[in-house]
C-alpha cells in the first residue's frame, strides 16, 4: 500500500508548511506538491497523484478545500480514486474512505451533487436556453 500525499503550495509559506506536517504525521511516503497562484488553475500534479494511485492505495490531503475548490470537484476526485480502487483521506476533517462512515459522507455529496444539478435543469437554464432565451437583462 502506498500511501501519496498531496498538498498545495502558495504564497502563504505557514500555510504549506502546515500540511506538510500533516502529511508527514500521516505517513505518507510519496508527496505530490502543487505549486498555485488562483485556486482555479489546472492541477497537473493532483491528476498525476490520481494516475498513480493503485488498488489499497490512499491518497491523503490536510483538509478537502486542498484538494478541490468546490464539492463537485470533491465528489469527482472521489470518484476517481475511488474507480482505482483507492481511498481519500482528509486529516483535518477526519474523513477516510477506507470507513464506513467516511464512504457514506462522500455517498451523501454524491447525491448532494444530483440533487443540485437536477434542480439546475428543472430550474435554470436547462429549460430557457431551448426555448431561445439566454437569461438576464435584454441588450440596450
Amino acid at each position: 500500500m502506498t500511501i501519496i500525499g498531496y498538498a498545495v503550495a502558495t504564497d502563504d509559506r505557514k500555510d504549506f508548511d502546515k500540511q506538510l506536517v500533516a502529511l508527514r504525521d500521516a505517513n505518507c511516503g510519496q508527496y505530490a506538491i502543487e505549486y498555485i497562484r488562483d485556486s482555479a488553475q489546472d492541477r497537473p500534479e493532483l491528476e498525476t497523484a490520481l494516475a498513480a494511485l493503485h488498488p489499497g492505495d490512499q491518497l491523503v490531503v490536510q483538509n478537502f478545500s486542498r484538494a478541490a475548490t468546490s464539492h463537485w470537484r470533491l465528489v469527482e476526485i472521489f470518484q476517481t480514486v475511488r474507480s482505482r480502487g483507492a481511498d481519500l483521506v482528509s486529516v483535518e476533517d477526519g474523513i477516510d474512505t477506507s470507513t464506513a462512515g467516511g464512504e457514506h459522507y462522500f455517498e451523501l455529496m454524491n447525491a448532494l451533487q444530483r440533487f443540485d444539478d437536477g434542480l439546475l435543469q428543472s430550474h435554470g437554464n436547462g429549460q430557457q436556453r431551448p426555448r431561445g432565451r439566454n437569461g438576464g437583462r435584454k441588450p440596450v
